[in-house]
């Protein structure tokens, strides 16, 4: 691990309350919410919605996508997504009366609910878990594994954000009580519940261990001021340390990884009946005039989030979506929130003032800082020669942890993730 003054160029300060953002005339629904869901649009051109109506479905019913707001479908169009890449969505008009913004949801009662039907109202309210890659949570509770253990993480992974860090501090009790849900959908081996070690969490864990006995909850404290802490890898070995008693169940892909925006996206979808709609955004950098924690609606068009924030002092030199250290940069400021999206950085030119890609150099700068002892470099020269490469580099690649150290330390500049991250996809699609 690393500190992090010493890789990140910005960091998102810290945030006690968060704002609504002005709502939009028109609202891009983007058809394509998760990284694996393919989903059929249910409405036409002309159509009325309400708002929280189903829009669109995937085939196999695991994450519904609802219209934000009331209104008419004005088209279906191509649009730039915070991902990179371009896809299909829906154009809403909004008109007409709001069903659940300004209103009083009222608590329900869920205890006397089976697991197959709190899975179907985590489908149906369209929630996705945004812990690594969005896939819809649904799908995964639907996988069956025994022992399989619950695994919460209550910071940011990139460290860069604040909104996974925000909402743990405002929303704990509803996280906790999504915790209780889950357990209702299935057994779990364990729950392992990491924590910023700087924010006192004994007394809520006695509340919940009300609930819970100690053998199944256990709190973990994490020194977040340091990179990389929170993927699999590091949490995995962040539990062995301080687990003082044997593991019953050991710690796995099976698992179950969530992070805090999805646990409170649970809890409004099982507790308050509400579909995703919204969402808390970290909106930051030094090229704004003020820095915000947002709530905002998905379909929001980003040059919104700049006028929330009283404009741009300077022209952004990079807009980069979900973390300056894990996150991409986009170019178009139409390009719409999604489900996905944790914050938007507007950093300016200052600090990127040269971004030329220059040759390897071959300093080792990439695999002496590797968590896993990888060497990027390797994998980068291989997969421009011959995207083919041997069973070797595959292997190598696969071990990959996706923390992108080896992007942050290059001299060269070098794409040094993206080619490991491509050599990963390569070899998963063969198997």
């Amino acid at each position: 691990m690393i500190s992090i003054k010493k890789i990140a160029n910005y960091v998102a300060p810290p945030f006690e309350s968060y704002v609504n953002t002005f709502l939009s005339h028109q609202f891009t629904v983007a058809l394509s919410q998760d990284d694996f869901s393919e989903v059929t649009p249910l409405v036409s051109i002309g159509d009325t919605v309400k708002e929280g109506q189903v829009i669109a479905r995937d085939i196999d019913s695991n994450c519904n996508i609802h219209s934000p707001v009331p209104g008419i479908i004005k088209d279906f169009v191509e649009s730039p997504l915070p991902n990179g890449k371009n896809g299909r969505c829906i154009l809403i008009q909004m008109e007409g009366e709001f069903s659940y913004l300004g209103k009083v949801q009222k608590k329900l009662k869920w205890n006397f609910l089976t697991a197959e039907q709190l899975i179907r109202c985590i489908a149906e309210k369209g929630i996705i878990n945004t812990f690594s890659k969005p896939v819809p949570l649904a799908k995964q509770l639907r996988d069956k594994y025994e022992g399989r253990n619950i695994i919460l993480r209550l910071y940011d992974y990139d460290p860069t954000c604040y909104t996974d860090t925000y909402i743990s501090k405002k929303y704990l009790q509803q996280i906790l009580e999504g915790i209780s849900i889950l357990a209702s959908v299935f057994s779990p081996g364990a729950i392992y519940c990491l924590y910023d070690k700087a924010l006192l969490l004994k007394d809520v864990g006695k509340d919940v261990n009300t609930i819970y006995s100690e053998n199944l909850l256990n709190f973990i404290p994490v020194d977040t001021t340091k990179y990389p802490c929170g993927g699999l890898g590091e949490i995995r070995q962040l539990i062995k340390k301080n687990m003082k008693r044997q593991i019953p169940y050991p710690i796995s892909k099976n698992d179950l990884l969530l992070d805090c925006v999805t646990m409170l996206s649970i809890y409004e979808a099982v507790v308050l009946d509400e579909p995703m709609m919204s969402r808390f955004i970290t909106v930051s950098g030094d090229a704004l005039k003020e820095s915000k924690i947002m709530k905002t609606k998905i379909g929001t068009p980003i040059y919104k989030l700049i006028e929330e924030c009283g404009g741009l002092v300077e022209n952004p030199g990079k807009i980069i979506i979900n973390g300056t250290i894990c996150g991409n940069a986009i170019s178009d400021m139409h390009v719409p929130i999604t489900k996905y999206v944790k914050s938007v950085t507007f950093l300016s030119e200052k600090v990127f003032a040269d971004r030329r890609i220059f040759p390897c150099i071959h300093c080792g700068n990439c695999y002496r800082i590797c968590p896993v002892h990888i060497k990027p470099n390797l994998i980068y020269e291989a997969y421009m020669k011959n995207p083919e490469m041997s069973p070797y580099i595959a292997e190598m690649a696969s071990i990959c942890t996706d923390c992108r150290l080896c992007n942050m330390n290059c001299p060269s500049r070098l794409p040094l993730y993206q080619a490991v991250e491509q050599v990963k996809r390569i070899g998963e699609s063969k198997k």
